[in-house]
């Protein structure tokens, strides 16, 4: 092996294989290639006979058919260390910073990780939902033997009376910060923005790209159907490396993230688990295989009878009353995007009668000589000092320009990121049914609301009942969480008018000492 391929297999590259047969790429994510291309695979398990790689000298990457590639060579693989018998077994030790870290000396095997990654999530887990409940933490038996199957990921959700979300777990907060340096793959080749996702309970910090979040909000919508699944922000192949992108970016993530976190259920998740506690590429891979075989959890809802209430019906007046909510949002965000484009024009306005005032005085004025010539000059200076206090003025009118700026910019963050934040929530709420028949009855062929975008694969075995109980729980939460964020948007957005009108205030005050003295001018 040549020093070129240990560099790409140390960069991830699973396999080098040469082109036997032309394919021509009928999509943009397929990729082209002709007899004798040699092609770095950088994944195998795309399906249906499909492999994931990009060309020798290439920068892009796409899908392409196993059978018309032959594999030349993978990555050397060390022995594999001879598994323990129970009895010579020595204990597993989990890292007290990563939950899914661990140190286990019976084997070096993939399997003894997947092992350990399920035992130390499944304790976790009886932890976040015993803190919840007020009780003591739970422990499993036997850590080895936790598994998926056996339901020690997690317990099933409850509703309540009054649809609403058991809590399982307390909610919590998640901060994003982009990486000082991009990463890279295949010598450099692939080139991608890191972030460094904090979890504020434990401190834990992960290295995440966006194909990771992506990963997770795909188990989210599979594991959690019917569930209001927070979107993620669009991709973007033009300037994707732009800070202003990049941190336009970070924000939207963050975001999705602390919705989750705060969700009665969705924060106790096994896979949100895993996505923030896996802090190294082993333990990553042994728990995204894990996370990957999560059932369904439909069928595992505990729903607490209360009153009687009709389903279609508030479903059918949340559908009308979500329609009028996504309007006015609408006519908020497009009122704030123009009050954004004033505060813009404004700071260039004031901006450019700052720099005009600047020029009555200083080395760029280009004053002729001039000075007072009557009364024998005594009153020479007295003009000079009034153009080099405009100059001055000009000064402070170019700082609150400067203010303007970065008011404007900060009321698009805190104003119009969070409206077009609900709105793309309300675009993923459910299709409501609209109408009900008279009489009472539900109409046997009305259609049942649905979240087509997270409904999972076992979603056809939900029951409808089950359906409408999982939409109301989360229609009366999202109703709560508006509440709530709307009140601190607010908040927020009134207190940053009151901070930047008092500096705005404090430096015109300490512009006006320079005039004072000319009131006392005789007229």
């Amino acid at each position: 092996m040549d020093a070129q391929e240990q560099v790409w297999f140390a960069d991830g590259v699973l396999a080098i294989a040469v082109c036997k047969v032309v394919f021509e790429s009928t999509d943009v994510v397929e990729l082209s290639l002709s007899p004798g291309d040699r092609v770095l695979i950088t994944r195998e398990n795309v399906g249906e006979g499909w492999l994931e790689g990009m060309k020798v000298g290439g920068d892009t990457i796409g899908l392409f058919p196993q059978a018309y590639v032959e594999i030349l060579k993978r990555p050397d693989k060390a022995p594999e260390a001879a598994v323990a018998t129970s009895q010579d077994a020595e204990p597993v030790k989990f890292s007290s910073t990563n939950p899914f870290a661990c140190e286990d000396s019976r084997t070096n095997s993939p399997l003894a990780d997947e092992e350990n990654v399920m035992a130390r999530a499944a304790l976790i887990m009886k932890d976040m939902q015993a803190d919840a409940a007020g009780g003591a933490p739970a422990a499993v038996a036997d850590p080895r033997r936790a598994s998926i199957s056996s339901g020690e990921w997690s317990v099933g959700p409850t509703i309540l009376p009054g649809a609403k979300w058991k809590r399982q777990s307390e909610p919590f907060e998640v901060t994003i910060f982009k990486a000082e340096n991009r990463g890279t793959k295949f010598a450099g080749i692939k080139q991608f923005t890191v972030f460094r996702v904090t979890d504020t309970r434990t401190n834990v910090t992960v290295d995440r790209r966006f194909k990771h979040f992506t990963w997770l909000h795909e188990q989210l919508c599979r594991i959690y159907p019917h569930f209001l699944i927070p979107p993620l922000p669009g991709k973007q192949v033009s300037g994707r490396f732009e800070d202003e992108f990049v941190e336009r970016r970070r924000r939207a993530l963050e975001r999705f993230l602390d919705r989750v976190a705060k969700h009665p259920v969705l924060g106790s998740s096994a896979v949100l688990l895993h996505f923030l506690t896996a802090d190294d590429h082993k333990n990553w891979k042994a728990g995204k295989r894990l996370s990957e075989q999560i059932p369904v959890v439909s069928e595992t809802i505990d729903v607490k009878q209360g009153e009687h209430v009709d389903a279609v019906e508030i479903l059918a007046r949340t559908s009308t009353f979500m329609e009028w909510l996504s309007k006015r949002l609408a006519g908020w965000h497009d009122a704030g995007e123009g009050l954004s484009a004033s505060f813009h024009a404004l700071a260039d306005a004031f901006q450019k009668m700052g720099l005009a005032l600047m020029q009555f005085s200083g080395p760029t004025a280009g004053q002729p000589e001039y000075s007072e010539w009557w009364d024998g000059g005594r009153a020479a200076g007295e003009f000079a000092g009034v153009l080099m206090s405009l100059s001055r003025f000009g000064s402070g009118i170019e700082r609150i320009a400067l203010m303007i700026r970065e008011h404007q910019e900060q009321q698009s963050i805190t104003l119009l990121e969070f409206l077009k934040h609900y709105s793309e929530l309300a675009k993923a709420l459910p299709a409501f049914p609209r109408s009900r028949k008279s009489g009472g009855e539900k109409p046997p062929s009305s259609p049942r609301p649905r979240m087509p975008s997270t409904a999972g694969a076992d979603d056809n075995d939900t029951s409808d009942d089950l359906k409408e109980q999982i939409l109301l729980a989360e229609l009366r939460y999202f109703h709560e969480r508006l509440i709530q964020d709307f009140q601190s948007l607010i908040h927020e957005f009134i207190q940053e008018q009151i901070e930047f009108h008092r500096k705005a205030a404090e430096t015109w005050e300490s512009l006006v000492p320079d005039f004072e003295g000319l009131l006392d001018v005789p007229q």
